[in-house]
């Protein structure tokens, strides 16, 4: 738990410069780990008690269990920040924060039990579907997820189960009864254990098991014998594509300040004795650094945009879904263009190993990967949805 009350800081402007700056301060403590997150393939107890006491795995949950309650433009300038110094780390606060805020957003019984004890660390790998059956008054699941991003430092792993009658169900694992296993092998994010959940016949009982039908993009109509907040009226994917577009953004941000930091190096074979005293350098530093800002731009407009609707209890429309994720389509294809001309900036010494620039490049590259944030996806769901075709290629929950 945080050492604050987050009753007590009300106000959107007072909590973001609060956390930001908190991030900020963290970033010399993360780019210090970040090389050794990276072999690990996990943050070092050191940086995960820092995130901790700084109060940044409670941003999205209500107050009602002890959270911030966060905007989540809050947790996109949060990420960015963190991910300055350590995009894994990064990722790792935003998929803690996705798992914290769906756990709030599950049945009653279920809310109570998760969060009992205070604010846990929860994964939520989803890659797979675990088998669930009812023995006497309790549950048995067992299952492999894999993309167990956060799974090493988490308390608790959410997963979605399904009866042999084809009800599926999310059911909440505690992770000491399951095993992780060792299957994010990549090029980058090395350091987020993006790992595989494997349970075998796991008991779990009735307050750890919520049926799907009850976690939609309308779920908040049911009864529910707590008060509501804004966080209970984001939708699900608006909420993590606009939120956790943040840490790929600072991932940009950070290699932006880290191509600067070499401006004054030569270019081999010309005359320039620095690079930085090239006008087509400057210019396309300049265009980088344009196009890194209209990204912020607006995906601080979506996230706005999701807060609003959340503020005055408004569950976003179809069509107001498949805007955001058209724009935030054309954010993707920017920020992935400009890092390329930011690597090119750089120079062929970037790609060292031994040159924290490169993994930057490789984090992002590795990030911007995740489905959620697959342009071609994106403009087809918005070019279907103004144009009218029927039906469209994502189901309307997952838009």
């Amino acid at each position: 738990m945080s050492r604050d009350d987050p009753k007590k800081v009300t106000f959107q402007a007072d909590l973001r410069e609060l956390l930001v700056g908190r991030a900020r301060a963290l970033k010399p403590l993360l780019a210090q780990h970040a090389a050794e997150h990276e072999r690990r393939g996990e943050l070092v107890p050191e940086v995960v008690a820092a995130l901790d006491e700084a109060g940044l795995f409670n941003m999205s949950v209500p107050r009602r269990w002890g959270g911030w309650c966060c905007p989540s433009f809050v947790m996109a300038d949060v990420a960015a920040e963190l991910a300055k110094g350590c995009p894994s780390s990064a990722w790792v606060v935003s998929i803690c924060n996705s798992n914290a805020w769906l756990a709030s957003t599950l049945s009653d019984d279920m809310q109570a039990r998760l969060f009992r004890d205070g604010i846990p660390r929860m994964c939520g790998p989803s890659n797979g579907i675990g088998q669930i059956e009812q023995r006497g008054e309790s549950y048995v699941v067992s299952g492999r997820w894999a993309y167990g991003s956060a799974s090493h430092h988490a308390d608790w792993a959410l997963v979605p189960s399904q009866f042999a009658d084809g009800r599926i169900c999310m059911t909440a694992l505690p992770m000491s009864q399951v095993k992780i296993e060792a299957t994010w092998d990549v090029a980058g994010m090395k350091g987020t254990g993006s790992d595989t959940v494997v349970a075998v016949d796991v008991e779990l009982q009735p307050d750890q098991v919520c049926e799907l039908s009850a976690v939609s993009v309308t779920r908040n109509s049911g009864e529910s014998r707590f008060e509501r907040e804004a966080t209970d009226f984001w939708v699900v994917f608006a909420l993590l594509r606009a939120k956790a577009l943040g840490v790929l953004l600072g991932a940009a941000e950070g290699l932006l300040e880290a191509v600067l930091t070499g401006r004054d190096k030569p270019i081999i074979y010309y005359t320039f004795p620095r690079r930085g005293d090239s006008a087509i350098w400057q210019a396309e530093y300049g265009k980088a650094a344009a196009h890194i800002g209209i990204a912020r731009s607006i995906i601080e407009k979506h996230n706005l945009y999701n807060d609003a609707a959340a503020e005055r209890m408004h569950i976003l429309t179809y069509e107001e879904r498949s805007r955001c994720r058209g724009e935030c389509a054309a954010v993707a294809d920017m920020l992935v263009e400009t890092v390329e001309r930011l690597m090119n900036l750089a120079g062929s010494s970037a790609y060292s190993s031994a040159n924290p620039i490169q993994r930057y490049w490789r984090d992002f590259s590795i990030g911007m990967r995740h489905i959620i944030f697959n342009s071609a996806l994106g403009y087809e769901v918005y070019g279907k949805q103004l144009i009218g075709v029927e039906p469209n290629i994502v189901l309307s929950e997952h838009v």
